[in-house]
């Protein structure tokens, strides 16, 4: 990390991170708990960590915001429309600590998984690559919103009427390739802030790999659906290259982008 131009302090606290998130790795693996208690000890705990080590920033407003829009709103919609359309299953073979309750789909548990993710991504980008320490949240995060609400609306409307609408085939692919659009625009308009949500990317890629080969022998999510192809490793279930390339490679780069798009200043 010395060539991202960390300081000594940080570098240290980067070198913190790394434990606990191996840690919280580690006791998934040895414990094999409940999906909300192994979504705390992969991002819940250097969520904390981050926040600790932040006390003295101002971009909690702008963490928020992007936690509700693009952890809760999208993350629900996300969710929904991947549990239905058959892109994956979350919990087939562990425990939720609360059922399936948000229109009879989304538990609770994964709404929490999908806010601890957002913030982790945030909080990392924030105190090791970012430099503004403004706190203003960007008026284009109605541009978001509005849409959202609008998705969400339809959702209901489809799932009240029992309507097929979202049931896809290639469902996963066809979800990631809706997240790109602004990705794009961002990289073209500001490529220098494409660069910093890759190098973000370069951090969270291997976190997730090794989740992911944790998760999938423990039943916390499953892959039923159409894809393009996958990736076998020994016994542990194929992982969809979908989920190669949308979460695991590239999902942070995504956050950060949407992130600058519509919270932060571009800057």
């Amino acid at each position: 990390m010395r060539f991202l131009g960390l300081s000594r302090e940080k570098f240290r606290q980067f070198l913190g991170l790394c434990a606990i998130q191996a840690g919280g790795l580690c006791a998934m693996y040895l414990f094999e708990p409940a999906f909300l208690v192994s979504t705390f000890l992969v991002f819940g705990l250097p969520v904390l960590y981050l926040l600790l080590i932040l006390r003295r920033r101002n971009q909690f407003s702008r963490m928020v915001t992007m936690v509700a829009l693009f952890g809760l709103l999208y993350g629900f919609l996300l969710e929904y429309i991947a549990e239905i359309g058959g892109a994956w299953e979350v919990g087939a073979g562990t425990r939720f600590v609360f059922s399936r309750s948000l229109l009879g789909v989304v538990s609770p548990d994964v709404m929490v998984w999908f806010a601890l993710w957002v913030a982790y991504i945030v909080l990392f980008y924030e105190h090791f690559l970012e430099k503004d320490r403004s706190q203003t949240v960007s008026w284009r995060s109605v541009l978001a919103f509005v849409p959202g609400f609008l998705v969400l609306g339809a959702v209901c409307v489809a799932h009240m009427f029992g309507s097929d609408f979202f049931v896809w085939r290639y469902a996963y692919l066809v979800l990631g390739l809706l997240t790109l659009p602004p990705v794009a625009v961002l990289a073209y308009i500001r490529p220098h802030v494409m660069h910093k949500a890759l190098l973000t990317s370069c951090f969270f890629a291997p976190v997730y790999f090794v989740y992911e080969l944790i998760a999938l022998p423990q039943g916390q999510w499953v892959f039923n659906g159409e894809y393009i192809g996958g990736l076998v490793i020994g016994s542990i279930p194929a992982i969809p290259l979908e989920e190669l390339i949308f979460w695991i490679i590239f999902s942070s780069a995504i956050v950060v982008a949407y992130y600058e798009l519509y919270i932060d200043d571009m800057k």
